[in-house]
């Protein structure tokens, strides 16, 4: 609900593109993947069992390409103003990474 119309399911920049940085975006880059992650590590804690950690690990390293993809087109496409949200905005994990 927060990015509105700027939400969209595959990596694209729309028309009028804007970069949100309020919100849960003020704390997290990508707060929509901390979620799913999140609750992937909880399956696997709670399961314990090493298919809950291979399908954690599995999704990290998918929503980390997409990730990568993300951050080279904000960069390129707000320039300066990308670079500066995140120098002080973590990735994926609020005041760590």
């Amino acid at each position: 609900m927060h990015l509105g119309r700027n939400w969209s399911r595959s990596v694209t920049i729309k028309q009028d593109h804007q970069l949100i940085v309020t919100g849960p975006y003020a704390i997290a880059r990508h707060p929509i993947y901390t979620g799913i992650l999140t609750g992937f590590l909880g399956t696997a804690i709670a399961t314990t069992q090493a298919r809950g950690l291979l399908a954690f690990v599995l999704v990290f390293l998918v929503l980390w390409f997409k990730l990568r993809m993300e951050e080279e087109w904000m960069r390129n496409q707000f320039g300066d103003t990308y670079a500066s949200y995140s120098k002080r905005v973590a990735a994926l994990v609020p005041f760590l990474l």
